[in-house]
This record gives structure tokens, C-alpha cells and sequence, in this order.
């Protein structure tokens, strides 16, 4: 009872998925959630995102690969639905409504954007185009990225006939646009909070996926991530798989170099395993390790990821007289087009109806790493920036303000219009800990989608996290799980053979 096949630490999608599809396939499954927050939290009565969520690359062929050996494509469909327009730009002067029906987005575009009509026409062509390309390569059943000679060359034969090169980069897909025009600016939202490298270093490939899974691929989930982690937390105990949410690795034990189990935090108490896959920061797993010096060497090759920017959520409750008609579920709002891509200026949102008097507007802000890790007092200041900014969007938005709350300052929540007492949850569950990263890396490769490998120095660990395929964001998630599955699945050759046919390309 002591030892599983695999032992795999944290509780983003990622390691969830790859959980669940290893106790599939008959391995023996211990999921530690290591420091694991649920994707909501509670304030008062009202239960609240930790970040805006939607799922995106819903029509990626990894991600009916994963649903389809799951059988979770039902269950999902029951929750699902497809927000039309997929999401809405605001800018000073603008607002333009991406539809999912070229029709729709045609009308849009003939309202707001006429003289510049043939360029848009040209751009959504070439970035149909180019997805279609890399779909034909997630098709195939690889390694992302590549490592050993045999998937190298795998992964070579088949981007042969992909039009980017190594690095992801290829023509600028928006170069007849100015600069600052607001379609350009538009276009690179989606991409801006979705990549996980940051969006100072959105490459062309990258910036078209973003744009065609936000458009195309993007749905909302009825119970948002949490529904979606339950899932899969069903579907790995539905297959005898053991999970823990609330333990804690104190260390990964290593004999000859080889991985071979943990030792839970504040015990002696100790699990082995023929593998351990880390769902954690690539940071947070070397505090695991008895030395760093074995990944000396990982980092000459691929350079060690630097934060770029934190992910910053901020909640609010507002009465329904104070949310306008014409806002959508999924709005990108821009302050002022001569600004920066971060902070206060650009802001992703997120708008859902909790009942006939209320509404939740969620937002999602980049903030740079310099300020938060540098500047003394700067976190506090955030959440009134932000609020300065949406009340140029929504006018009357202290008219009619409920809650207001962040779990990433650490700030008590505000209560208007004596909605009652607020209690929250524990201190080490919010704070700027609590916050997500995007990174910057020194060396990309596949596509320039991918930046750490799955292939740890340590034999028998493995990396299955968003530092793997960060360039595909959400995407990317499901394509490192699938990758890491497989690896673990080629180390037994009867639950190789037992996993091939059982999924079919079933699309929600």
C-alpha cells in the first residue's frame, strides 16, 4: 500500500489529465495536491473565481484525443456552452464584436473597420491556414518537445511541410496595419493572456493559434475549472487512483540518480513509486531535490525560465441596473491604445450572472515582475488602479457596486450597501504567493511552443507543467499531459498495447 507506478505531485490540468489517463490505462495513481487551491474561493455567500476561466482549444485535436480515451466527451457536452461573440474588444471610440460566423464578424468589421476590410479578409485566411497546418501536427501521436534521436526525428517528419520555421517565427501576419490600429492591437489580446511566455515575445504561430482557439475553440463550462477538476478527480479515483489533496512532498527521493518516491512534508512517513511527475514550478521542484547541481546542466542547454509577469485577479459583485446590455461574456478592454500591454491598461473580463439582481465581473491583469518583486507598497495600489479603469468602462459602476475582492493582495474584501458580513478563507490561501507567472525563456523549441523538456535530469522524474509547452497556453496543458502519459506508457509495453483504440475523434 505503500507504492504506486506513479506518484505525481500538483493539481493543475496538466498533472490532472495525466493522472487520469494513466489510471486509464491501469497504472496504480497517487495524486499529491502539493500546496493545491481550488479554483474558487468563498466570500461571504457568493463563491468566486481565483482567475477568469475559459476553455480554450476546445477543437484542438489533443483535446479530443484526451476527452475521447476519458469518455468525458459526454459529461463535458452537458456543461458546455459556446458564448457568441466568443469575445468583445473595447477601446476609447471602438468596439468590436469577434462572432464566431465569418457573417456576423463581416457585419462587425463593415461597422467599424470598412477601409481596412481586404487586410482583416487576408488575415483570417492566413491564420486559418496556419492552424490547420499545426493540427496536422498535433494529429500525430509525439512527443512535445522532442528529446531522444527517434522523436526528434519523428517531430521533424511531421512539421516537414509546416510553413514556420524552428523558432515559430514567420511573416508578420498584421504587417498592413499600423501600429496602433486597433484591429492589430485586437488581435494580440488573446494571446497576451493566454501564452505563457509573455507578451512581449508573441511570435507569429503562436499569436494565430491564440487568436483561432479564442474565436473558434473557446467555451464556457458550467461550474467554471472547478467542474472540470472534479471531473477528472472522478475519473481518477473511478480507476482505483488514490489522491491527497491537502499533503505535501517534503522532498522527492533519488537513489543512483534514479527517482523512486517522496517524503511527505512534516513527517517521516515515506511513498514509493516507479515514477514521479511534478505539476509544479520547475522553482518549486528543485527545493525538492537533495541538489540542484544535476540541472546545472539543464539550464547551459535550455536556460532556467525567469518570471516575466503575474497573473492578477480582481472580483466583482455588482447589481444588475449597473451592467450594461450590450457587455459580453468575454471582453477585452484596452484604456489607452498608447499605453502599456499590462497593469491597469489592458484588462481581460469576464462577466457571468449569478441571479436576477446580480452580476460577477471577474478581471484578469498582467502585472510586470519588476514592480511587484522591487516596488514596496505596489500590490496594495493595484486594486484600485484596476477599479479606476473599469469605472471608465462601466460609468456608474460605484452606483450599484456589492463586493469587491482580490485573492491575490492580501486585502480584506469591500462591502457596499450592507450586503452582511464577509468571512474568508485561511491567509496562506491568498496573497501575491497565490499568484500564477508567465516566463521568459532563454531557448524555445518545437515550433517555439515549448521550452523546458518533460525529461528531467533525474531519471524517472518528469516535468508536467506550464512551463513545458507554454507558447500553446491551455492547449499546451493538455498536449504535455498526453506527451507525459505516453512516455510512462512506453516503459510498459502491455499497457502500450492496451491503450492504442481506445479513443476515436469525437468533438464537442
Amino acid at each position: 500500500m505503500r507504492h504506486y507506478d506513479v506518484i505525481v505531485l500538483g493539481g493543475n490540468l496538466a498533472s490532472l489529465f495525466c493522472g487520469a489517463v494513466l489510471a486509464k490505462r491501469g497504472f496504480r495513481i497517487l495524486l499529491i495536491g502539493h500546496d493545491y487551491l481550488s479554483p474558487t474561493y468563498t466570500v461571504g455567500e457568493y463563491r468566486l473565481p481565483r482567475l477568469p476561466f475559459t476553455f480554450i482549444g476546445a477543437r484542438s485535436p489533443i483535446t479530443n484525443r484526451l476527452l475521447s480515451e476519458l469518455r468525458l466527451t459526454q459529461p463535458l457536452r452537458r456543461l458546455v456552452s459556446f458564448p457568441n461573440p466568443a469575445f468583445q474588444f473595447v477601446l476609447p471610440g471602438h468596439r468590436l464584436d469577434f462572432f464566431r460566423d465569418n457573417a456576423g464578424l463581416e457585419k462587425e468589421i463593415e461597422r467599424e473597420f470598412p477601409k481596412v476590410k481586404r487586410p482583416i479578409e487576408d488575415f483570417h485566411r492566413n491564420t486559418t491556414r496556419i492552424s490547420k497546418q499545426l493540427d496536422s501536427v498535433l494529429e500525430k501521436d509525439l512527443v512535445w518537445p522532442p528529446a531522444s534521436f527517434w522523436e526528434r526525428r519523428e517531430f521533424a517528419r511531421a512539421c516537414a511541410r509546416h510553413q514556420s520555421e524552428r523558432a515559430g517565427q514567420m511573416h508578420d501576419l498584421l504587417a498592413e496595419f499600423p501600429e496602433d490600429h486597433p484591429f492589430r492591437l485586437a488581435v494580440h489580446f488573446p494571446a497576451y493572456f493566454s501564452d505563457g511566455i509573455g507578451p512581449d515575445e508573441i511570435t507569429a504561430l503562436r499569436l494565430s493559434r491564440h487568436y483561432v482557439n479564442w474565436r473558434q475553440g473557446s467555451l464556457a463550462i458550467e461550474g467554471g475549472l472547478t467542474a472540470l477538476h472534479q471531473l477528472l478527480l472522478d475519473k481518477i479515483r473511478s480507476h482505483s487512483g488514490a489522491i491527497q489533496l491537502n499533503a505535501r512532498a517534503g522532498s522527492i527521493l533519488v537513489q543512483r540518480g534514479v527517482a523512486c518516491g517522496i517524503r511527505l512534508d512534516g513527517s517521516d512517513d515515506e511513498i514509493g513509486s516507479n515514477f514521479v511527475v511534478a505539476g509544479i514550478e520547475l522553482s518549486d521542484l528543485l527545493d525538492l531535490l537533495p541538489e540542484r547541481a544535476e540541472f546545472e546542466e539543464l539550464f547551459e542547454r535550455v536556460g532556467e525560465p525567469q518570471r516575466s509577469h503575474y497573473r492578477y485577479a480582481l472580483n466583482l459583485v455588482v447589481a444588475a441596473p449597473g451592467f450594461p446590455d450590450a457587455m459580453k461574456q468575454n471582453l477585452f478592454y484596452l484604456r489607452n491604445k498608447r499605453g502599456p500591454n499590462t497593469a491597469e491598461n489592458v484588462l481581460l473580463i469576464q462577466s457571468e450572472r449569478i441571479d436576477n439582481r446580480r452580476f460577477r465581473i471577474s478581471l484578469q491583469a498582467l502585472l510586470p515582475r519588476r514592480q511587484i518583486e522591487d516596488v514596496e507598497g505596489y500590490i496594495d495600489t493595484v486594486r484600485e488602479s484596476l477599479l479606476e479603469s473599469l469605472r471608465e468602462l462601466l460609468p456608474f459602476l460605484d452606483d450599484h457596486l456589492l463586493l469587491v475582492d482580490s485573492p491575490n493582495d492580501g486585502c480584506v474584501p469591500r462591502v457596499d450597501r450592507g450586503e452582511g458580513s464577509t468571512p474568508v478563507e485561511e491567509s496562506w490561501k491568498r496573497g501575491p504567493k497565490t499568484m500564477s507567472c508567465t516566463y521568459a525563456y532563454p531557448v524555445t523549441s518545437a515550433l517555439g511552443l515549448c521550452a523546458v523538456p518533460i525529461y528531467t535530469p533525474v531519471r524517472k522524474l518528469l516535468l508536467c507543467n506550464a512551463q513545458v509547452a507554454p507558447g500553446l497556453g491551455m492547449e499546451g496543458l493538455l498536449l504535455t499531459a498526453w506527451s507525459t502519459a505516453r512516455l510512462i506508457t512506453r516503459s510498459d509495453p502491455s499497457k502500450e498495447r492496451m491503450c492504442k483504440g481506445l479513443w476515436t475523434k469525437v468533438e464537442i
